[in-house]
């Protein structure tokens, strides 16, 4: 098996394993704020959920560093440096 395939193995298995363990979740409804917060952000719809099902807002965002980012959502570095320009440039 390849490293590629390996890779994309384990990445189908921790976003399988998130969309389960978190599905009961997904029904709880978010406060406004939080709401707005990260879905104005210029990143995809499921990101923006895991981030606001996480407990994120733009300003935690901002006082993370990348690699802490992408550790505590365990996603890739580059998507981890995504979404914290995102959240930079984001303006109301």
């Amino acid at each position: 098996m390849n490293v590629v395939t390996r890779k994309f193995n384990v990445m189908r298995y921790y976003i399988y394993k998130y969309f389960v363990g978190h599905s009961a979740m997904m029904g709880q409804s978010l406060n406004d704020e939080k709401r707005m917060d990260i879905y104005d952000l210029g990143v995809a719809e499921g990101i923006k959920e895991m981030l606001a099902l996480r407990g994120f807002t733009k300003e935690k965002i901002l006082n993370s560093t990348v690699s802490d980012l992408a550790e505590t959502l365990q996603i890739d570095y580059y998507i981890a440096l995504i979404i914290y320009n995102s959240a930079k440039g984001c303006r109301y």
